[in-house]
């Protein structure tokens, strides 16, 4: 994978999470055809500011035949690290474990983010460890929702 700096992967990140955001709120909408209204359903109720990607998420693990396990937990995740990398700037610490002769400088260098676990407690988070699982969650959860949305569609 190519080198992104800090406020790269933070915008990549965000990128990624408002079209997944966007694949969701189709997703609702098409299982509920508010065809009399659908573009005030989509402007008002499934609007961000109106209602959460937690609650678009709850919403999804009660709809009929959408797997309520991995793909629930992994949007569940998605979202705690949105959350995490967007109201959290990640910073550089130069850890002194590292051996620079054997590995030189830049392994030395780790990008961190404290965040505050559900039991609110504040722990330490490895930023490119953090970027990688949200690009991995992504990965499985997308073509998942779209394969869910191809098989709901009436064609």
């Amino acid at each position: 994978m190519e080198f992104l700096n800090n406020e790269e992967k933070i915008g990549n990140l965000v990128n990624k999470y408002n079209d997944l955001e966007l694949l969701i709120n189709h997703v609702i909408s098409q299982y509920f055809s508010p065809s009399k209204n659908e573009r005030d359903f989509h402007k008002i109720l499934l609007n961000g500011t109106v209602i959460g990607m937690g609650q678009k998420i709850k919403i999804l693990a009660n709809m009929e035949n959408f797997d309520s396990d991995k793909s629930i937990h992994s949007l569940g995740e998605i979202s705690r690290i949105r959350n995490a990398v967007v109201h959290n700037n990640p910073y550089v610490y130069i850890d002194p474990k590292k051996n620079i002769d054997k590995e030189g400088f830049n392994h030395k260098i780790v990008r961190q983010i404290d965040v505050m676990n559900s039991s609110g407690k504040i722990k330490t988070k490895n930023f490119d460890d953090e970027y990688s699982r949200f690009m991995e969650l992504i990965e499985f959860v997308v073509p998942y929702i779209q394969s869910y949305n191809l098989s709901k569609a009436d064609i």
